[in-house]
């Protein structure tokens, strides 16, 4: 009989501790995930500096190195990608969108400018969208 209480008492022990450490790894996973994904307007990519250099000039555009590539962006979003869109249809302005990873601390920020800029006029964009920019570039 003591036997049996004693497997008993063994057997709850090693189920609580394993219990215990799945829920400490599961938590710590899912307190880690630091980055969200939202959406970069890029303009262009380039093997050479210099070339993204001047397509960025001439759109006020943000140049990210990226492995071997230089991307050039001309705004980051994630709820406000549709009113951009539109902008730049509106300005003829060709761009492809693609998904990029951020960090949460980018992710509040770009939150708060997205508010200002879905309450702005089209002739205020552009400052927001630099404000944008320069934040994304401070996060990088």
């Amino acid at each position: 009989m003591k036997k049996i209480i004693l497997c008993l008492l063994f057997s709850a022990l090693v189920g609580a501790l394993l219990g215990f450490y799945s829920f400490k790894v599961y938590n710590s996973e899912a307190v880690s995930v630091s980055e969200r994904e939202v959406y970069a307007i890029q303009v262009g990519v380039f093997d050479d500096l210099s070339n993204a250099n001047k397509l960025a000039s001439k759109y006020g555009a943000l140049v990210i190195k990226e492995g071997s590539k230089y991307r050039v962006y001309v705004a980051i979003v994630s709820e406000a990608l549709e009113l951009l869109e539109k902008y730049y249809d509106e300005l003829k302005i060709p761009y492809y969108v693609r998904s990029i990873s951020v960090s949460n601390s980018f992710c509040n920020k770009l939150k708060e400018y997205e508010v200002t800029l879905m309450n702005a006029n089209k002739d205020e964009y552009e400052e927001i969208v630099n404000k944008i920019l320069k934040a994304y570039k401070e996060d990088v």
